[in-house]
């Protein structure tokens, strides 16, 4: 995988973290699926 894609693809990971994080503390919270999806990135991506 090139060196660009595993860094969006680690912030990505981050994000959602943090936006899960969000969602079981009761607080607003954003699905980030959809950016995954139209970046072509696989979560899990070597």
């Amino acid at each position: 995988m090139a060196d660009g894609r595993r860094k969006v693809r680690d912030l990505l990971k981050l994000f959602e973290n943090s936006e899960e994080h969000n969602k079981r503390q009761g607080r607003p919270f954003y699905d980030l699926s959809c950016l995954w999806e139209k970046l072509g990135i696989e979560r899990e991506e070597e």
